[in-house]
């Protein structure tokens, strides 16, 4: 059985050293990865989509299908692309990852060595908001998100909407003209 990550002790694919002792790419490249670094990224990363999925879970479980289809698109195509496909982990043999965050997921597009462009650093930033923002949109608003889908009554329409204004002066004050309040106390007095 293949290991889950590199061998740490030989040099990845994209390195030109003979062994990793004294390598002066270390603190720049995360060369290798541990059980422990899959583990921190876990409980960093899972918390927070369980807890996003809870509230999108209490507005509607159906809003749950668009928010999992946006995260295989981001995570398992376009982060891919635009990211991963410049980690010198890319490079590796196979025909799937082996890095801690995408491991397992397929290699589709060919390695790209050097740092991201702008191009990319934008869509891989806004792409994440999208996935960090719109469960944050249900947990703000929480069940108050019918109100805002619906805010039109069916069989009303937007003309129903207006305030009732037959009791201001003709909306330049708010105060009731003299015959309303008269037709008032009469009204009441006849009860």
């Amino acid at each position: 059985m293949a290991p889950a990550f590199p061998d740490p002790l030989r040099p990845i694919t994209t390195c030109s050293t003979a062994d990793c002792i004294g390598c002066p790419l270390s603190k720049e490249v995360h060369c290798h990865f541990r059980a422990g670094d899959l583990v921190a990224f876990l409980l960093t990363a899972l918390p927070l989509f369980f807890v996003g999925g809870a509230g999108i879970w209490q507005v509607g479980p159906w809003w749950l299908a668009p928010w999992l289809l946006m995260m295989v698109a981001y995570f398992g195509f376009v982060e891919i692309r635009v990211m991963c496909s410049h980690c010198p982990h890319y490079a590796e043999p196979g025909k799937s990852l082996q890095c801690w965050a995408n491991y397992g997921s397929p290699r589709l597009w060919k390695y790209r060595p050097g740092p991201m462009t702008t191009g990319e650093k934008i869509v891989f930033l806004v792409g994440l908001s999208l996935i960090v923002a719109y469960p944050l949109v249900f947990l703000v608003l929480g069940r108050h998100m019918h109100q805002i889908a619906n805010p039109v009554e069916p069989g009303k329409g937007l003309a129903d909407l207006r305030p009732d204004r037959r009791h201001l002066d003709d909306g330049r004050h708010h105060q009731a003209r003299k015959e309303d309040v008269h037709d008032e106390v009469a009204e009441r007095h006849r009860a």
